[in-house]
């Protein structure tokens, strides 16, 4: 994947160190808030006792039914193909994302996500929808 100049990588999950993280995200380089900004959250589940689908279908209702931040539903979850695998998408706006492992209140507005399987488990990708972030996510393959 590249990762344009003005944005930066960093883990997931709050004080989370990079050697024990389980996920990335990126987002603006040099904001104060950089989860007010679109951004991308790039998760792995390596030791699910659920199925792919079970996965993504309890992350896209944890999305959609949260008592404090309750999405609108834009793209219902559906199987579909992400770089020739089998995948799950879903589409929802809201003032901020829940993922397996944090949740939090961000940027406002519509969350793409995807949910496919990788040999280490399971991979979700949630981003907003933007020009810049749909460039970067085309460069994404998986080795």
């Amino acid at each position: 994947m590249k990762i344009p100049p003005t944005l930066q990588v960093g883990t997931t999950g709050f004080g989370s160190r990079p050697e024990n993280a389980d996920g990335v995200r990126i987002y603006l380089a040099n904001v104060s808030e950089p989860l007010q900004n679109p951004h991308i959250t790039i998760i792995i589940l390596t030791n699910s006792d659920k199925t792919l689908d079970q996965e993504a279908n309890a992350n896209y209702l944890a999305n959609i039914n949260h008592k404090g931040i309750p999405a609108t539903s834009i793209e219902k979850i559906h199987q579909d193909t992400f770089l020739n695998k089998t995948s799950y998408k879903y589409s929802f706006k809201n003032k901020g994302f829940i993922s397996p492992h944090e949740e939090y209140v961000g940027y406002e507005g519509i969350y793409k996500v995807i949910w496919t399987e990788v040999k280490e488990g399971y991979i979700m990708i949630a981003f907003n929808d933007t020009l810049e972030i749909n460039q970067i996510l085309s460069t994404f393959r998986f080795d």
